[in-house]
C-alpha cells in the first residue's frame, strides 16, 4: 500500500481507514478492546458528522495530554467529558490498562 491509493479516498474514508488500524493495533497488542469502547464510539462519530469541528473539540478532550494535564476533573472546565470518564480514561492512561 502506498499514498497513491488513497487519492481517490474521501476524508471520512481515510478516517475510517485509520480508526480501522487502530483497532487492528489493539488486537495486535493483545489489548482488550472493551476497555477502549468509550474511545472507539468516539473516533466512530467522525463519520456521521456534519462539520469536523463538530467532531474535532469532542476528541481533542480525550487525548492523554487533555486527560493527564490536570490533577482534577474541577481544574478543567471539560465540556464534553463527564467526571466519571475524565477519573477513568485518567486511571486507565496511568495503570497503562487501556
Amino acid at each position: 500500500m502506498n499514498r497513491n491509493d488513497f487519492t481517490l479516498i474521501s476524508i471520512r474514508g481515510r478516517v475510517a481507514f485509520s480508526i480501522c488500524c487502530f483497532e487492528n493495533t489493539l488486537k495486535y497488542f493483545n489489548y482488550d478492546t472493551s476497555n477502549w469502547r468509550t474511545v472507539l464510539e468516539r473516533l466512530w462519530t467522525y463519520t456521521n458528522i456534519e462539520f469536523f469541528d463538530d467532531w474535532h473539540y469532542p476528541i481533542a478532550e480525550i487525548l492523554p495530554e487533555c486527560i493527564l494535564e490536570f490533577n482534577t476533573f474541577k481544574d478543567e472546565n471539560y465540556e464534553y467529558l463527564s467526571e466519571g470518564e475524565v477519573n477513568g480514561f485518567s486511571d486507565n492512561l496511568l495503570s497503562n490498562t487501556l
